[in-house]
């Protein structure tokens, strides 16, 4: 406002350079009197390069069994642990069947083996009692299925000829040929039906201890993966009695996601776990082998196979299990030995690094992958820094009073 008022006065010689000094000293007082505020304000700040230094004595260091070892830049094949399935090999599967129409009997010592039982190549499994006429009985049953299946095709020829008579468009003669082809199917019936009951009397009068059984041995050495008889039971030819499987070595199919598998080296060997295995288990390794080209479109996967050695039997067919493969190539890192990192209540990962003469700091690292026994860090100390690779779990109680 004073300053419109001084703009109406009659204005002075030096009234422009007189206005012009009193805005430049209104402007400069402002300033001066009002600083502005901080926008947040941190008491007692502590940097992670601060935190607390552990200084142990050396007869503290023996006892904790400190070892130091430097940081490493070292290449590591990235792996990645998959789902994968035990399996039968092709071929490894054998089925034993009864080669014609038989009764079932127990080996000559002992009993037959059961599903899971381990069998040795030509070891004894069953012995099978031949019944005579077994492959004509199976042919006489097949005889009047043919014949009746005639002979309700020649009634119907018979009905139709006898209506079309009745309807004045049929012939004698047509109707006499088809009650002929009728009389003769029912012939055909009568005389296979009548074979039938001849061979299953002579099945029925028949004594089983007067046979000379034959014995049905192991053709390969295996598990028993399942049994389909009983003894006493009368089988029909070619009925599947017992399945053995040769569970050493299997295969391992690994399902891979399509857009992953040009990044998986097919020649290198994978690692196998269990599920219950510890993080710590060494695992077993599978060797690649070139199996059928199976994929499924629905999860968008193609299947890998290796062969993995199961001399012990540890692992079954159909178990799932985990699968470790190099992922990527090898690649350029720094590492520490797994060993040396601690984790926090929050999950943050620590390495101590050894500041030298019993004196250890606590620093805060990011870990990007875990290969073998090795952390590759995204974050963390300098390749050749001292780290503690042996009792950091220890230094860690000692900071926060677990340890006295």
């Amino acid at each position: 406002m004073w300053i419109m008022a001084f703009l109406r006065q009659p204005a002075p010689r030096n009234r422009w350079r007189a206005l012009f000094c009193a805005l430049l000293l209104w402007g400069c007082g402002a300033s001066g009197s009002e600083e502005e505020a901080p926008p947040a304000q941190i008491d007692n700040p502590t940097s992670e390069a601060d935190l607390t230094t552990i200084r142990l004595t050396r007869q503290a260091e023996q006892r904790i069994g400190i070892e130091v070892a430097a940081v490493e830049s070292r290449a590591l094949a990235q792996r990645r642990t998959l789902g994968g399935e035990l399996m039968v090999p092709p071929g490894a599967a054998v089925t034993v069947t009864a080669p014609r129409a038989a009764t079932v009997l127990a080996p000559e010592t002992g009993r037959p083996p059961t599903a899971g039982s381990w069998v040795s190549r030509g070891q004894p499994l069953l012995r099978l009692v031949i019944l005579p006429g077994g492959g004509e009985l199976a042919r006489a049953q097949e005889e009047i299925t043919v014949a009746e299946a005639r002979v309700e095709n020649a009634q119907a020829k018979g009905r139709r000829a006898e209506q079309l008579l009745r309807d004045g468009v049929g012939t004698m003669a047509e109707l006499e040929d088809a009650q002929a082809e009728l009389a003769s199917a029912e012939a055909v019936l009568r005389a296979a039906r009548a074979r039938l009951d001849l061979l299953q009397t002579g099945r029925a009068n028949l004594d089983v201890g007067d046979l000379s059984p034959i014995t049905l041995q192991a053709p390969e050495s295996g598990v028993v993966n399942s049994v389909h008889f009983a003894v006493g039971q009368t089988v029909s030819d070619g009925a599947p009695l017992m399945e053995i499987v040769k569970p050493d070595p299997l295969w391992v199919r690994v399902p891979v996601y399509v857009g992953d598998a040009a990044a998986i080296d097919r020649g290198v060997p994978v690692t196998v776990v269990g599920p219950g295995d510890p993080p710590e288990a060494p695992g077993q390794v599978a060797y690649p082998i070139q199996g059928p080209p199976t994929a499924d479109p629905s999860a968008v996967s193609v299947d890998l196979f290796y062969r993995l050695d199961n001399p012990e039997g540890r692992y079954r067919p159909g178990q799932r299990v985990g699968v470790s493969v190099e992922f990527g190539g090898a690649t350029e890192g720094v590492v520490v030995p797994w060993s040396a990192v601690l984790h926090d209540v929050y999950g943050g990962t620590w390495i101590y690094e050894a500041l030298g003469d019993g004196v250890y700091a606590r620093r805060r690292v990011e870990v990007r992958d875990v290969v073998e026994d090795f952390a590759v860090l995204s974050r963390g100390p300098e390749s050749g820094t001292p780290i503690v690779v042996i009792g950091a779990a220890e230094l860690f109680s000692t900071e926060f009073g677990i340890a006295h």
